[in-house]
């Protein structure tokens, strides 16, 4: 059954998933600056272990060693940060489903004569589920390998390296909140939607009931204006009933 009732859910969730872009989620959501932050700190740290390395001397068995352990280190960084990024994207989902369940909810109740056992009824949803994620840490290890870290070093200045381990590592931390945000999108998109279809499921199964309420609601409403017609004639009447017992012009 296609109501109004089914057409103003569906609206709805377009305008609310049509808001959730990536400029909104890091402007309205708290866990995502969380997570700005927190990337921003480990490229602080990722800066200084590349600083350690301009003193190290250049004996090839030292360098290597002295490079693995700061590779090593970035990856543990990006690997924080995608833990970070796990930790936070179950909470950002079930905020987003409940603020478009309080919508439609309050949507639902502006229909007249819906009490709050119909409401219920109509809003009776399976808890939200969180998929696995798709998306894994980056590793340093395909941008600063050992050759690639040696040639830098050597041939240029000892800030080469640490120059370019920085813009390694940002490009990495840049590349990964994209993916993260991209993933958020879709997965709030997709759960939302499932969500307006239980919605509609709902409305389908006690339709014959919200058929009548809203054929009620629209009956009270021509009663209301009909009403009001009669009620601006008689007062009309008055005004030219007056004017013929007073002379009033």
């Amino acid at each position: 059954m296609k109501t109004s009732m089914v057409e103003d859910i569906e609206l709805a969730h377009e305008e609310f998933v049509a808001r959730i872009t990536d400029d909104s989620l890091e402007t309205q959501v708290q866990e995502i600056k969380d997570l700005v932050h927190e990337i921003e700190r480990r490229q602080n740290h990722a800066s200084r272990q590349a600083d350690k390395m301009q003193w190290i001397a250049l004996k090839p068995e030292i360098f290597e060693a002295k490079n693995n352990v700061i590779i090593s280190e970035l990856n543990r960084y990006l690997q924080d940060i995608d833990d970070h990024y796990k930790f936070v994207r179950g909470k950002i989902l079930e905020q987003q489903v409940q603020e478009l369940k309080d919508i439609i909810v309050q949507k639902i109740k502006e229909y007249k004569g819906i009490d709050e056992g119909l409401i219920q009824r109509i809003a009776n949803i399976s808890e939200t589920e969180i998929p696995a994620s798709e998306i894994g840490a980056l590793k340093m290890n395909d941008y600063i390998n050992k050759q690639k870290a040696i040639l830098i070093f050597n041939t240029m200045d000892k800030k080469a390296y640490k120059r370019d381990l920085e813009r390694a590592f940002e490009a990495q931390t840049v590349a990964q909140f994209v993916a993260y945000k991209e993933e958020i999108i879709k997965v709030a998109q997709a759960r939302t939607a499932e969500m307006v279809e239980e919605f509609k499921n709902n409305i389908d199964t006690i339709s014959g009931s919200l058929e009548m309420l809203i054929k009620d609601e629209e009956r009270a409403v021509m009663e209301q204006q009909k009403a009001k017609e009669l009620l601006d004639l008689i007062a009309k009447k008055d005004v030219e009933l007056n004017k013929k017992i007073w002379g009033e012009t």
